[in-house]
């Protein structure tokens, strides 16, 4: 009986050395693995805002986009809505050989006009505001200027060639409103236009439900259409538990994340 508790503490002891020390660090002949990866385990977390009827997204979105709103407007356009978490993450080592990554902060959001009419002329983004619980209200507009970007694709209209994406050199006015003028061109049409915000003003450990409200003013032959948007979002805790399949990893898009509560996000990590 002694020498089974013996053989177990050895172990044991073996065990902890391949998980927090070098020995770990030691390359299995033959392989591109070390030691410590015959069991180690990764975990990863996530906090996102997942608005309130929305989707997930679809490959290869759902790679750096989880959920999205949608909004369709017949004949006009429809819009891809989202909240992206940071992909900066920090990491803790836990004796049970885990090691768990956590995304939080700074979150991100993007506006994405696509499926164009090409009869629109102008679009303006008018207002874009983020509303908290205690009702707080922020102007996205008023960021400063380094978290408001844009982006835009021009596409041949043969749909030959590949596309050419531009920045808007000459064809943004960045002031409040942000201003897009759609150019005509014989060869070419514009699509999927973005508005980005980024480094948001969340606090993610208070900020357990937020609003995003924007207007756009459509600009075309027929006259000025003005469209207003509420999304609504909700904070949910995520994780998912890397498996090994045939000594492979599962892709990104193959990821099935699962919903936490608080106290097991925090597990660990504090």
């Amino acid at each position: 009986m002694k020498f089974k508790k013996y053989i177990l503490i050895v172990f044991c002891i073996i065990a902890i050395l391949l998980s927090c020390s070098i020995i770990g660090k030691i390359p299995i002949p033959g392989t591109h693995t070390t030691l410590e990866s015959l069991w180690i385990k990764s975990i990863e977390r996530r906090v996102v805002y997942k608005p309130i009827m929305g989707e997930k997204s679809e490959y290869p979105e759902i790679l750096a986009v989880p959920y999205i709103y949608k909004i369709y407007e017949d004949n006009i356009f429809d819009i891809k809505n989202y909240m992206t978490t940071s992909r900066d993450y920090t990491y803790k080592r836990v004796p049970i050989g885990h090691v768990y990554f956590s995304y939080s902060k700074p979150f991100g959001f993007h506006i994405v006009v696509n499926n164009l009419n090409n009869e629109i002329e102008k679009i303006l983004l008018t207002q874009c505001f983020l509303i908290k619980e205690n009702n707080e209200i922020i102007s996205l507009l008023e960021l400063q200027r380094e978290n408001i970007s844009q982006f835009f694709e021009w596409w041949p209209n043969d749909g030959n060639g590949t596309l050419r994406t531009s920045r808007g050199s000459g064809l943004l006015r960045f002031y409040d409103p942000i201003e897009i003028v759609i150019e005509k061109r014989e060869s070419e049409y514009m699509d999927n236009i973005r508005f980005n915000f980024n480094n948001i003003p969340i606090n993610w450990e208070i900020d357990t439900a937020v609003s995003i409200k924007y207007e756009l003013e459509i600009y075309s032959a027929e006259g000025i259409k003005t469209r207003e948007y509420q999304i609504n979002y909700t904070r949910i805790f995520e994780e998912y538990i890397h498996e090994r399949s045939n000594n492979k990893y599962t892709s990104e898009h193959e990821k099935i994340w699962n919903e936490i509560n608080m106290d097991r996000w925090n597990r660990y990590l504090k």
